[in-house]
């Protein structure tokens, strides 16, 4: 979940009206990484990510923002802002239940259009999101035994 600020500043007033996404994910050996990116909102969106563990090709998507959003064109006193709320989900939409491995992440980029298309406003670009369920049970397994041996 994501509080994004975006910013006008232009002489025009800008509606902005899609969601351009794209993600791969990516599994194997290694492939998880440690970190991630990590961006008071006036509208909440909602983006999914279907995940089929059998295909790690590229994806993208557009989906239309509804409400959209107005950008007022800037004025005297500075650029035009708003903040919303992003919400980015991912599920597994290939066999359920089923995963080849515990190293597997998330690369995505999200970027907003306007009305006329013509303007793009890049959000994300290239994040990765590390799945963590598995190494954070292992982790905390491991914290449970050195409890245990110290008490």
């Amino acid at each position: 979940m994501f509080d994004i600020t975006i910013a006008n500043v232009s002489d025009v007033q800008l509606l902005l009206t899609t969601f351009d996404v794209t993600w791969r994910y990516h599994h194997g050996y290694l492939s998880s990484i440690d970190h991630g990116d990590f961006l008071v909102p006036m509208s909440a969106y909602l983006i999914h990510l279907p995940i089929d563990t059998d295909d790690e090709s590229p994806k993208s998507r557009r989906d239309l923002i509804y409400p959209a959003i107005a950008m007022p064109p800037r004025n005297e006193s500075g650029p035009s802002t708003v903040t919303v709320r992003l919400e980015m989900l991912y599920f597994l939409s290939g066999r359920l239940d089923y995963h080849p491995c515990a190293d597997w992440n998330i690369i995505f980029s999200v970027a907003v259009l306007t009305d006329a298309g013509d303007d793009r406003c890049e959000i994300f670009s290239h994040c990765p999101w590390r799945v963590r369920e598995y190494e954070e049970a292992r982790q905390l397994a491991r914290f449970r035994r050195d409890s245990d041996y110290q008490q």
